[in-house]
């Protein structure tokens, strides 16, 4: 299993908040946290004319911080997201993509 930290024995996956180890539970969890959240993250998006880096990992917090507490501040150590050289560049690329988004039409089905 990846282990980054190595220390997975005592802290379980990537440090989760439950120190869980077992790769299905893990998913589980993962994927909960990302539908039970993914309308704050689209409520957050929606409120930016233009998505920048920032926001980015503001998303990651949003979906996984609960699970991932040390998330946001390790997300560059780990290499998952690099912060670029020159962030504007990051910037500029996203602002090349154009969204059509509506948080108001999000459905989220829950069982």
């Amino acid at each position: 299993m990846f282990d980054p930290f190595n220390d997975f024995e005592s802290s379980g996956y990537l440090r989760n908040a439950r120190k869980d180890k077992d790769p299905v539970v893990i998913k589980h969890m993962e994927h909960n946290l990302f539908r039970a959240n993914l309308k704050e993250a689209f409520d957050y998006l929606s409120q930016n004319e233009i998505i920048e880096y920032a926001d980015f990992l503001e998303v990651h917090k949003i979906l996984f911080g609960d699970y991932y507490p040390w998330a946001v501040q390790a997300v560059h150590a780990l290499g998952r997201f690099p912060l670029p050289a020159d962030q504007r560049l990051f910037n500029s690329h996203f602002r090349n993509f154009e969204v059509d988004f509506n948080a108001a039409k999000l459905k989220i089905n829950r069982k």
